[in-house]
């Protein structure tokens, strides 16, 4: 099966303004309603390489896991006491489950990202309640009552995260911030090497939920 020809770039601009895994489940999605699990496994098979959370998340898919869990409880609880707080990645879906029941919180999202994306049009999803910082001003929103919360993905053979990541994680940035928290938003194995993301070790983190 060979799926339309335009489907890698519209899934590059979808990843840079919702997620990797966001946009993964609703092509996954979209797919299936056209074509079926064929229509799934083509998508895995021509995008899979060059996109590998859209790969986990065919795998995923045909294992017959059909949505995401974005439960926000252990990262609200991990937030707890914080009233700024700096996100490195998107994962739009994971977001909306979490910002509402954060009222008052001080939530910016880096925008240093290797897809392009219309941060205007990204913000204007979330009401107010984002706004979008690069990373010269990450410093200055730290304090005992802030947080870093990373997007990250992969199972017990690795984690992963944006690169953005490795820029914070040093001995400066960690003792600057009350928390660092790890959000896995796919915490399955990657079958290909996870392109786009850089590997992390746990202790990277105060705090790692699923």
């Amino acid at each position: 099966m060979i799926l339309p020809p335009g489907l890698s770039h519209a899934f590059r601009a979808a990843a840079g303004e919702l997620g990797y895994a966001a946009a993964a489940w609703i092509f996954a999605r979209d797919v299936h309603a056209e074509a079926g699990d064929a229509g799934v496994g083509a998508l895995r098979d021509q995008l899979g390489r060059e996109y590998p959370v859209l790969d986990a998340v065919c795998v995923s898919w045909l294992a017959g896991i059909r949505a995401p869990v974005r439960e926000s409880a252990a990262c609200i609880a991990a937030l707890a006491g914080c009233r700024r707080l700096t996100i490195v990645g998107l994962e739009s879906d994971a977001l909306d489950a979490l910002l509402p029941a954060m009222s008052g919180l001080d939530a910016a999202i880096l925008t240093y990202a290797p897809l392009p994306a219309d941060w205007d049009r990204v913000l204007a999803n979330f009401d107010g309640a984002l706004s979008a910082i690069d990373l010269d001003a990450v410093l200055a929103r730290a304090g005992s009552d802030s947080a870093l919360l990373c997007f990250v993905y992969g199972g017990d053979d690795g984690l992963f995260a944006p690169p953005a990541w490795l820029r914070l994680d040093g001995p400066d940035v960690r003792a600057a911030f009350r928390a660092r928290i790890a959000w896995n938003v796919l915490p399955t194995p990657f079958a290909v090497y996870p392109r786009w993301l850089a590997e992390v070790v746990p202790t990277s983190f105060t705090t790692v939920v699923a």
